[in-house]
């Protein structure tokens, strides 16, 4: 049932604290990113890639997103078409050990001295290694012989059957992550709770700007860019930035709203409230497993309903699989939907 005052004027459901990302090393971005557009022998988006790379150092979006955290101006610094291809599926060490040859021989600018901020930019014709379970898009970082952290990595993923839209949407989601984390200690949800941090400013998941917005995209001059967590943003209404003109705000409050421990072949029942930000007709809920955490495991969403309203209630049960190892913890994204209607609030368990 829809929540109203007593005079009968609309009231938004109460929910939970927004939460925000938090970082060890805030001064840890990349505060005036150098982009260096990668790509490999006989790659066909080769144009498509590098016009992308001069157009998202540009863009209001851009300007945006990082502002939160310190992302301020970046600009494109290179454009570099590689010879190399590799014979099988790479993994990310293949990539990285590449990279750093091309650094080393000069093929590509030196992340060193003038240059601070570098973020290389890799397209990939077949991500299908770079992670467990396959993914489309990751970065990492580049470390010295000295093992001394030097620059950032992107890897994109390029397939037949991916887009020019597809491909951005990853591209930019990677870049922002790596602008704002770029060696693992930068901006993030935390799983639990930190008690230097006010009880408001964490998230039930260990996922980074990118990730906590995945599914939701905007576009500007003709590419399309996925939309970004903003803590700013939180307190008043959507965190994930920019939010599109008369958007309506629809989404879930779990109860408990932070992660919890739950015994091993054992799994816990949360409860949801619907909210919105204005009178608006039931939402369609989903519940999505993210393996955004290391260990994980699969938790079994189940949903008591598929729909919800500003006021109304459902339950999420996650399960602990009898073989999951311990401290490992899983995270379930309840995703609103509905004509102008985008919410996502992660949920997370964690085994005893």
């Amino acid at each position: 049932m829809a929540s109203s005052s007593s005079s009968g004027g609309f009231v938004t459901a109460p929910h939970v604290p927004p939460p925000g990302v938090t970082a060890d090393n805030p001064a840890d971005v990349l505060a005036h990113m150098e982009l260096v557009t990668v790509t490999l022998a006989g790659d066909p988006r080769r144009p498509m890639e590098e016009a992308f790379g001069d157009f998202i150092v540009t863009t209001n979006w851009y300007a945006t997103v990082g502002a939160d955290y310190g992302v301020g101006t970046a600009t494109h610094l290179a454009k570099v078409a590689l010879s190399d291809t590799f014979a099988t599926p790479p993994s990310g060490t293949d990539v990285e050990t590449l990279i750093m040859k091309r650094i080393a021989d000069g093929t590509l600018p030196s992340p060193y001295a003038p240059n601070h901020d570098v973020l290389y930019v890799v397209y990939l014709p077949d991500a299908s290694s770079l992670d467990s379970p396959p993914v489309a898009g990751v970065h990492s970082w580049l470390v010295s012989p000295g093992g001394t952290p030097i620059a950032t990595l992107a890897m994109v993923q390029n397939t037949p059957w991916e887009g020019k839209d597809i491909t951005t949407s990853i591209a930019s989601h990677e870049i922002m992550e790596a602008a704002t984390d770029p060696y693992g200690d930068g901006y993030k949800g935390r799983p639990k709770e930190d008690p230097c941090d006010p009880p408001s400013r964490f998230l039930a998941t260990t996922g980074e700007v990118g990730d906590l917005c995945e599914g939701s995209n905007v576009t500007e001059g003709g590419f399309t860019l996925q939309r970004i967590w903003s803590n700013s943003a939180a307190t008043s209404g959507d965190p994930c930035i920019p939010a599109p003109a008369g958007e309506l705000i629809a989404n879930v409050s779990p109860a408990p709203s932070h992660t919890q421990s739950v015994p091993r072949g054992g799994s816990l029942t949360f409860k949801l409230t619907g909210w919105s930000s204005a009178p608006t007709a039931p939402w369609t809920i989903n519940a999505v497993t993210e393996h955004l955490d290391w260990p994980t495991f699969e938790p079994a969403p189940i949903l008591s309903q598929s729909t919800i309203d500003n006021g109304g209630e459902a339950t999420l049960t996650l399960s602990v699989p009898a073989s999951a190892m311990p401290t490992s913890i899983a995270t379930v994204f309840v995703i609103s939907t509905a004509p102008g209607v985008y919410g996502s609030w992660p949920v997370s368990i964690e085994a005893e």
